[in-house]
């Protein structure tokens, strides 16, 4: 009896345990398939496509290990829901944009006006370039906030895009006659719809003089360089002289001019022999080695501009930046004048393009974000400010 008992509850504990294992395998099943339906593979493709996009990943992104290791750790059941393979990544970033694309059209269909802006915030701040209408529009939006109880000072909140600033100081150094010039180039600029620095810029070179020569140097090199473009014949033959391309200047921007006018002094020789080659049309453009003078203390002056612009421009620049890199030009202005001021064409210029810095740097005071950024800044904080 004691053995028939002994084997009978061996065999009752084998059918619990059996029962009991297959209810946990059953149970794991369930859970599993509950974690299965809580992935929605469309939502993690697109997430993930986002990702790729917006911080321009490579598209291999979704085969790294790393990522789907982070995935698996929040949801172990979710091995199939990253694109295998790279080469579909392309598919899915057209399809994924067409998708938006169409949603906004859809939202601008049914919108109160067919006019849209696109604006740069930056926690409440209106970030633009230095047009009068971009004040008239904060004034505007005031107007509306006041009208929901929301107090929002347009003044305070305008913050000034650098790159128009520095710009638009630029172009005052390299053209304006005087600081006469720069009012009325800014006070026709306000005035009309067109881009503003292309107006400023164009105005800037029409207060100096009515053709290229008369402004110099300059206007020298910019009618060499157009001479050399106007046949592929002649853009040939300097490029068989020079092994290298002089490129052409751009109305708008000042840095067109400060590529051409390096690589000019770099092609100094080239440039004097194929003005020999050909003096009967080059005649009244050729540079003399007062010119070539001129011209590198000219291309020393932007150098700082130059490098303030690339810092302050793209993804990773910040409003802490601005006020900085403004302080660094304005020390630049001060040594500058000091150091040519036995050059009276050149010391004439740097205080022309002073003024015209002046006029939107002193508006900083207007608003305190650019304080605050530099605060909240670990390196600069309230020391920075106290000292400048």
């Amino acid at each position: 009896d004691g053995a028939v008992k002994r084997k009978a509850s061996e065999s009752l504990e084998a059918i619990w345990d059996r029962v009991g294992q297959e209810k946990r395998v059953k149970q794991k099943e369930q859970k599993e398939e509950v974690l299965r339906d809580a992935v929605d593979k469309r939502t993690v493709t697109e997430a993930v496509v986002r990702l790729i996009a917006l911080h321009n990943l490579p598209h291999n992104a979704v085969e790294w290990p790393a990522l789907r290791a982070l995935i698996l750790t929040v949801n172990y059941t979710a091995t199939n829901v990253l694109p295998q393979s790279h080469t579909t990544v392309p598919a899915i970033l057209k399809r994924s944009f067409l998708l938006h694309k169409d949603l906004l059209k859809r939202r601008m269909q049914v919108s109160l006006s067919k006019i849209h802006f696109t604006i740069d915030m930056w926690i409440g701040y209106f970030v633009g370039d230095k047009h009068t209408s971009n004040d008239k529009m904060c004034r505007c939006i005031s107007t509306a906030l006041a009208a929901k109880g929301i107090e929002w000072d347009p003044i305070h909140h305008r913050v000034r895009c650098n790159g128009h600033v520095v710009n638009l100081a630029v172009q005052a150094f390299l053209f304006a006659k005087n600081q006469d010039a720069v009012d009325y180039a800014v006070e026709q600029a306000n005035t009309k719809d067109d881009d503003f620095d292309e107006t400023v810029a164009s105005k800037l070179h029409k207060a100096e003089a009515a053709g290229w020569r008369e402004i110099g140097p300059l206007g020298k090199i910019h009618n060499f360089a157009a001479f050399v473009r106007s046949s592929d014949a002649l853009h040939q033959a300097f490029l068989t002289l020079a092994s290298k391309t002089l490129g052409l200047d751009n109305d708008t921007r000042w840095n067109s001019w400060f590529r051409l006018l390096t690589k000019a002094l770099e092609l100094r020789s080239a440039i004097n022999e194929f003005t020999a080659i050909h003096l009967s049309k080059l005649q009244d453009d050729a540079l003399s080695f007062d010119d070539w003078r001129f011209l590198e203390l000219t291309a020393q002056f932007p150098q700082p501009f130059h490098r303030v612009t690339k810092e302050t421009e793209g993804d990773f620049a910040t409003l802490d930046m601005a006020l900085f890199t403004m302080d660094v030009l304005v020390q630049h202005f001060k040594k500058s004048q000091s150091r040519y001021a036995a050059n009276q064409a050149l010391s004439s210029s740097i205080l022309t393009g002073w003024y015209a810095f002046g006029k939107w740097y002193n508006k900083s005071d207007e608003t305190a974000v650019y304080a605050a950024a530099l605060i909240l800044n670990p390196q600069r904080k309230m020391q920075y400010i106290k000292k400048n």
